[in-house]
């Protein structure tokens, strides 16, 4: 059984989000990181594509059970560096869950293709979290929304994602020239029958992704 749960992500998830996309090493690949009010603006553009209820966002990756062992302040928080104004998670009830990062289902600008996207905080790497919580949402695409094909852009110097993206079953079918970037980036792609060859024929991702069904 999977220990992480996707869920909507919410006004309440600020810090720990403000703290993900301050940190230097989840935004090395990226074009810069996000100030607190810019992680803010993120959420609300996040909670709009809900409404579209077409399968398409991004979901918090939670653990429902403190069992990972983290770099932590004699004072019980973890460390948040480089976030204005919050220098530290308060301190976590181990019997609640905890949010370690984000997944995404979007539609690519460039491939016009269901793509996958994922950061976690550092703690949270290297113990198989991040295939465990990309795998519920091929799950979710394939089974649930019957996509044909999921891809992910990587850049060609992430070894971590393009080791993830290889455990997946996913390969490297082309490559494109972001805007603004001097080296082109991968596309890595599975098809739905590739699918198919790889997972169990019983796994049910509607277990594992918190739907919204109306909003107020």
């Amino acid at each position: 059984m999977s220990r992480v749960t996707l869920r909507p992500i919410s006004e309440q998830d600020l810090d720990v989000f403000a703290c993900l996309f301050s940190d230097p090493q989840v935004m090395a690949y990226s074009e810069g990181r996000l100030s607190k009010p810019q992680v803010a603006d993120w959420i609300e553009s996040v909670k709009t594509q809900y409404q579209r209820q077409d399968g398409f966002g991004f979901y918090a990756i939670t653990l429902e059970r403190y069992t990972i062992t983290l770099e932590r302040h004699a004072n019980n928080a973890f460390i948040c560096p480089s976030v204005i104004g919050q220098r530290s998670f308060p301190k976590i009830d181990p019997n609640t869950s905890i949010v370690a990062g984000y997944c995404s289902l979007q539609r690519s600008s460039y491939t016009q293709q269901p793509e996958l996207g994922y950061r976690l905080l550092p703690q949270f790497w290297r113990q198989g979290l991040a295939f465990e919580a990309v795998s519920l949402l091929l799950e979710y695409g394939f089974r649930e929304l019957g996509f044909a094909e999921i891809s992910a852009q990587i850049d060609p110097h992430n070894r971590r994602s393009q080791a993830l993206a290889k455990r997946l079953g996913m390969s490297v079918s082309r490559e494109i020239q972001p805007d603004g970037y001097d080296y082109p980036d991968q596309i890595w792609t599975l098809s739905h029958a590739q699918y198919q060859m790889l997972m169990p024929a019983n796994a049910d991702s509607s277990n594992y992704i918190e739907r919204q069904k109306s909003k107020g």
